[in-house]
């Protein structure tokens, strides 16, 4: 009886080619998610059934890696379990909300650009002393900075570089993407990795939903 599970919608689906366009388009997918849907289930009862032997093992590996697309599935789309895979296996928390990424204000230009992983690094040039950078953890994958307007940006592999005329500067580090570096004038000002945040950068100080703020000295 797995046999006939595993054709009688098959069967279905060549006789609805047969009518052509007379058959709804909504009739024909509701019947092929229904096909798709019966198949499993014949897969299941030919495994269970006519079986001497049930591996639990392999049936074990088959549950993980249903559970592992379904957890990818939701880490890709928006809202709050966005990120959440690259953040558990990164050593991040899963249940950080970051910051959604800021909108341009008036005066300041943006670029960014999308990751999939890490490495990110974000290069800073030509920035005047005294000049605020704030740095931010965002949800998404977008590493971005935001500076004032003739800042000229470029983009590499997985690098963002800005030429900034002025400040101030926020930088925007995508949640659960690592390594993240950040270099102002040359110099390392902060790196975030799968074990903390290192802040190597000159007058740092955490305000709010920053990772830490930065004045560039004299």
């Amino acid at each position: 009886w797995g046999v006939p599970m595993a054709t009688d919608i098959a069967f279905s689906l060549g006789v609805l080619a047969l009518l052509g366009s007379r058959v709804p388009v909504g009739a024909r997918l509701f019947l092929l998610a229904v096909a798709i849907a019966d198949d499993i289930g014949a897969i299941a009862v030919i495994a269970i059934f006519y079986t001497d032997d049930l591996s639990l093992g392999y049936l074990g590996l088959g549950v993980a890696v249903l559970v592992l697309i379904v957890a990818s599935e939701l880490s890709a789309l928006p809202g709050p379990f966005n990120g959440w895979i690259p953040r558990v296996f990164s050593g991040g928390s899963p249940l950080a909300t970051p910051a959604a990424p800021a909108p341009e204000s008036p005066g300041q230009v943006g670029g960014r650009m999308e990751v999939v992983d890490g490495p990110v690094l974000v290069r800073l040039e030509n920035v005047v002393p005294g000049t605020v950078i704030d740095v931010r953890r965002v949800a998404g994958r977008a590493v971005g900075v935001l500076a004032a307007t003739g800042s000229e940006f470029s983009y590499g592999s997985g690098e963002v570089r800005a030429a900034v005329v002025a400040g101030p500067v926020t930088v925007e580090l995508p949640d659960g993407v690592v390594p993240a570096t950040l270099i102002v004038n040359g110099a390392t000002y902060l790196v975030v990795d799968a074990t903390g945040i290192d802040v190597p950068g000159p007058a740092t100080v955490a305000i709010g939903e920053s990772l830490a703020t930065f004045e560039v000295p004299n």
